[in-house]
């Protein structure tokens, strides 16, 4: 995680109070310069996923990264991916989510789904409220091809709308 975006709190609690229609926040660069290009390429030459559809998405998913034990064949070729984990299921990262979100101290557990999806053409994740079961918080890191800059005529920009 970038230190300046674990000293940026106070603004991002800020934003995330103010924020409509839904309170949210906003992270521009998450991780130093070139690490999420890092994170990318193991990722696309490493994991394998799989096809899931249902009537909210189609979507390729990798394994759930909580089952992706460290000293395994396919941790140690993905080390950047497993720093990534590392530092988002870390008590630091947890208290700044905590703080930024409003939540009291000890809300979020280690309790963390994260895995890795990819959306190719036909792919979509359909309007849903991500409300699961003891969910908190959800979170969303855009692993773009750094070559092939994207745009909004792509797709996939997260779009709020207030409920009817």
């Amino acid at each position: 995680i970038a230190p300046s975006v674990m000293s940026s709190g106070d603004e991002l609690s800020a934003y995330y109070r103010s924020a409509q229609p839904y309170r949210h926040g906003l992270i521009s660069d998450l991780c130093v310069p070139g690490f999420l290009n890092k994170v990318l390429d193991e990722v696309k030459n490493n994991s394998k996923v799989t096809f899931k559809e249902s009537d909210l998405f189609r979507v390729y998913q990798s394994i759930d990264l909580a089952n992706l034990s460290p000293g395994t064949d396919l941790a140690k070729s993905m080390p950047s991916l497993m720093s990534l984990r590392t530092a988002l299921y870390s008590d630091q990262f947890r208290s700044f989510v905590e703080k930024a979100a409003d939540l009291q101290p000890g809300t979020l557990t280690g309790q963390v789904d994260c895995a890795a999806n990819c959306h190719t053409r036909g792919c979509h994740l359909l309007c849903h409220d991500d409300v699961i079961g003891t969910r908190k918080v959800s979170y969303i890191i855009y692993l773009t091809d750094p070559e092939d800059a994207w745009s909004d005529e792509d797709g996939g920009r997260l779009e709020l709308y207030e409920s009817v």
